[in-house]
């Protein structure tokens, strides 16, 4: 429900939800669909949902800013740019060309990860990303959102039930029937 609210995919029925400088509550349609176009990615825990299966990696990636509506003298090389330049900083420029089918979970994400980053959004929200993945996998996925954090400058919001998942994170926020219940901050690798 949390990140449902956050994507503006879910109206809240109470209180205050804002996200750069979005009030959530009081947004019309049409407005939570340009925030969701412009101010937040999304990345699923299904690898198959972040990803159409007709389209190559890098025909993902350029969809959401065709969505957009980026037009104009240059838009198309403009997106070609900013799709090689997700590709690179998730490192899988070689799988530019490749469909989701052709493609491990791992890769699927990190091809997911640059799709939600299309648009240049402030927040990445993530739902459970490494819950069907391995050890291993889960691990370069979490670089991945430390890469996006860092190099691209996206706040990341990932909601999990993994307990390990704390250790890879700056901050945690466990809620408990709806409400806070613990706020733990802490130097990571990620500092």
């Amino acid at each position: 429900t949390l990140l449902n609210i956050l994507a503006g995919l879910d109206v809240p029925t109470a209180g205050s939800a804002t996200v750069e400088g979005f009030d959530l509550l009081g947004m019309s349609a049409k407005d939570r669909l340009r925030y969701r176009r412009e101010a937040v990615g999304f990345v699923w825990q299904q690898t198959a949902r972040n990803l159409l299966p007709f389209l190559t990696a890098a025909q993902n990636i350029a969809l959401p800013m065709q969505l957009k509506g980026r037009r104009g003298r240059g838009a198309g090389g403009r997106q070609a740019v900013r799709v090689a330049g997700l590709l690179e900083a998730l490192e899988i420029s070689d799988l530019a060309g490749r469909r989701p089918a052709e493609l491990s979970g791992g890769q699927q994400q990190r091809v997911a990860i640059a799709v939600a980053m299309a648009n240049d959004p402030a927040v990445l929200l993530a739902d459970e990303p490494t819950g069907e993945l391995d050890s291993e996998t889960g691990a370069a996925i979490f670089e991945a959102f430390r890469t996006v954090n860092r190099e691209l400058g996206a706040t990341v919001v990932i909601v999990t039930h993994d307990p390990l998942v704390a250790g890879e994170v700056r901050r945690t926020v466990a809620i408990r029937d709806g409400r806070t219940s613990s706020e733990v901050l802490r130097r990571t690798v990620t500092d």
